[in-house]
């Protein structure tokens, strides 16, 4: 129970059993699936080839796209892994962008996109602002000279002369040429105190936010920007003395490795033996049942 809203795990039979009772009775619901699970097989179209629940979902989905929507709101985390167009965790999201009013892409993982991955993503969000990659060509341009700005104002490293500058090349471009908000922030040049001062600079960089053209689809935080209520992580490295049957295994699973990679001519100090060794420090009871499990041995 989160927020007030009661949410059910569900699996992709139990989402579709929820819609086909829907058609019924009209109730309001929450459910939480992972993308996984939900996520249909390649060709899920064809009922004779994708006979999973996850493929009859996609396919009552698709036959439901131009009715009234089936959801209010879809949320989605881990926004990044849609990014790529022919992966079907992407088409799902296509699936479901087309059955409700709203969708909402999260992603906590710091990652640095590429223009055709973000377009991706922005099409879901809103398919008419970013019809093709033409047209988000265009609004990255006349972004980039606000984006400098706002970043060089967040670091105290701009004048009041290349703040006047980046303003005006923004404004040069078409999509920005009659921006009010611009034409406002010209007429209001900041003094170099003003350009010097913590809140008048985080205000500025606030409106510089508001003119960029992807802010009403796009809102995002850099840790560079946050600066209150900053978690410092304090480190503290500790040593933990191996038993001794622990040691035995480490020194055991280490030459094996190494007599490997000797007989097949193989560097015995990098990945191959780093890799196993990790393992057996993160868990060595997990390392053991996982390369058991491989050669089909039980683990006792």
């Amino acid at each position: 129970l989160r927020f007030g809203i009661d949410a059910e795990i569900v699996s992709a039979d139990d989402v579709l059993d929820k819609l086909k009772k829907q058609q019924i009775n009209k109730k309001p619901f929450a459910m939480i699936a992972s993308m996984q699970g939900l996520r249909p097989q390649k060709e899920w179209q064809k009922k004779s080839k994708a006979k999973n629940a996850a493929s009859k979902l996609a396919r009552f989905l698709d036959e439901h796209e131009n009715e009234d929507p089936l959801f209010d709101l879809v949320i989605i985390d881990e926004a990044h892994y849609l990014r790529n167009a022919e992966s079907m965790t992407s088409k799902l999201g296509r699936i479901l962008r087309n059955v409700t009013d709203y969708i909402l892409l999260l992603s906590a993982t710091p990652i640095n996109l590429k223009n055709t991955d973000l377009y991706q993503l922005l099409r879901l969000v809103d398919g008419e602002t970013f019809y093709n990659e033409y047209a988000f060509d265009h609004i990255l341009q006349a972004n980039a000279p606000l984006i400098e700005a706002r970043d060089k104002i967040l670091r105290t490293k701009i004048s009041q002369q290349d703040f006047v500058n980046l303003l005006k090349k923004a404004q040069q471009h078409y999509l920005l040429n009659n921006n009010h908000q611009l034409k406002n922030l010209l007429a209001q040049i900041p003094t170099t105190e003003q350009l010097h001062d913590n809140d008048f600079r985080s205000q500025l960089a606030r409106r510089l936010e508001n003119i960029n053209l992807l802010s009403k689809a796009v809102s995002r935080t850099r840790k560079r920007d946050v600066q209150e209520w900053r978690t410092e992580r304090c480190v503290v490295a500790e040593y933990i003395e191996p038993t001794l049957t622990e040691n035995q295994f480490y020194e055991e699973v280490t030459n094996f490795i190494r007599q490997y990679c000797v007989k097949n001519g193989i560097a015995h100090d990098g990945f191959l033996l780093a890799t196993p060794q990790r393992q057996i420090s993160s868990s060595m009871p997990a390392a053991l049942q996982a390369w058991r499990a491989k050669i089909g041995v039980a683990f006792d």
